[in-house]
C-alpha cells in the first residue's frame, strides 16, 4: 500500500482529479479538448499541492532545513519535475498565460500564511477567506481556464457552470477544513471550521448545497440535458452521503480518496450521460 500512500501524500491522485473537472467543463460546454491544457493543469495542481507541503513543513516544523528538506525531500522532487512539466506543457499553448495568471494569484494568496514574510493585510484573521480561495481557485482553474483557452464568449452557461463548481469545491474544502480544525487552531491557522461552530459549519454546507443543487438544476433544465440532470442528481446525493460520513470519519484514505474523489466520480458521470 506504499505506492497508494505516495500517490495521495503526493497529490498525484488530486492533480488528476483537476484534469477530470477541467474535462467535465469541456463536455458540459460542448468545446474541444486540448490535451497540452490538461498536462497543464496537472503539473499545475501537483506544483501548487506539493509547494503547499513544502511551506507547511517549514512553517511548522522543528527544524526548518531539517523538515522541509531532509522529510520533504519527496515532494521537492515532485515540484521539481511538475515545474519542468508547466514548461514544457507553456511551449505548446503559450497564450494560456493570460487565463492561468488568475489561477497562480490565488494559489499564492491561499498560502500566503505559510510564507515567511510580514503580510501587508490580516489574511490570517479572515478564515471564509482562506477557505474561500482555494475553492475559487479550483472553480477559476477548472472552468474560466480552459473556457478561455477555447476562445469561448463567458456566456450564462460559462457562468453557471463556474458557479456550481465553486460551490461543489467549497463543500469538499468544508469537510477537510471540519477535519483539520483542531491541528489549525494549534498552528493558529484560520479557517471556517475554526472560526464556526461545528452547528454553524452544518448550517453552512446545507446552505451551501441547496444553492449547489438548485443551481446545477437550472442549468441543465434550462438545456434541456436529462442525461447530465439524471448524473448531476446522482453525484449530489453521493456528496451529501460522503458529508454525513465525514462527520464521523477522519479516516486518511477517506478524506484523500473519498472526498477529493468525489470530484472524478462527478466527472465520470458527465462523461457517461454524454455517451447515453
Amino acid at each position: 500500500m506504499k505506492w497508494l500512500s505516495f500517490i495521495f501524500s503526493h497529490s498525484i491522485f488530486v492533480s488528476l482529479c483537476s484534469v477530470a473537472l477541467c474535462y467535465q467543463t469541456v463536455l458540459l460546454l460542448g468545446y474541444n479538448g486540448n490535451v497540452y491544457l490538461y498536462l497543464l493543469v496537472f503539473f499545475s495542481t501537483l506544483a501548487s499541492y506539493n509547494m503547499y507541503w513544502m511551506l507547511s513543513r517549514w512553517r511548522f516544523g522543528t527544524g526548518v532545513h531539517k523538515t522541509a528538506l531532509k522529510e520533504g525531500w519527496s515532494n521537492l522532487i515532485m515540484l521539481i519535475l511538475a515545474s519542468a512539466g508547466i514548461v514544457v506543457s507553456f511551449l505548446f499553448i503559450p497564450r494560456v498565460w493570460i487565463w492561468l495568471s488568475g489561477s497562480v494569484l490565488f494559489t499564492l494568496l491561499y498560502s500566503l500564511p505559510l510564507w515567511p514574510v510580514k503580510i501587508p493585510f490580516r489574511l490570517k484573521e479572515f478564515g471564509f477567506l482562506k477557505t474561500s480561495l482555494l475553492a475559487l481557485a479550483w472553480a477559476y482553474t477548472t472552468v474560466f481556464v480552459p473556457a478561455g483557452l477555447a476562445d469561448a464568449e463567458f456566456d450564462i452557461r460559462v457562468w453557471m457552470i463556474f458557479l456550481t463548481r465553486f460551490l461543489f469545491m467549497l463543500m469538499l474544502c468544508i469537510m477537510f477544513d471540519s477535519r483539520d480544525a483542531q491541528i489549525d487552531r494549534i498552528h493558529s491557522l484560520k479557517t471556517l471550521a475554526t472560526d464556526l461552530t461545528p452547528s454553524a459549519i452544518k448550517i453552512l454546507m446545507l446552505i451551501t448545497f441547496t444553492l449547489y443543487m438548485v443551481v446545477g438544476l437550472i442549468f441543465r433544465s434550462v438545456f434541456n440535458d436529462m442525461p447530465q440532470t439524471i448524473a448531476f442528481l446522482a453525484v449530489g446525493m453521493v456528496t451529501f452521503l460522503v458529508y454525513l460520513r465525514s462527520l464521523k470519519e477522519k479516516g486518511y484514505f477517506f478524506y484523500y480518496f473519498m472526498v477529493d474523489g468525489l470530484m472524478l466520480f462527478s466527472s465520470l458521470l458527465a462523461y457517461l450521460a454524454t455517451i447515453l
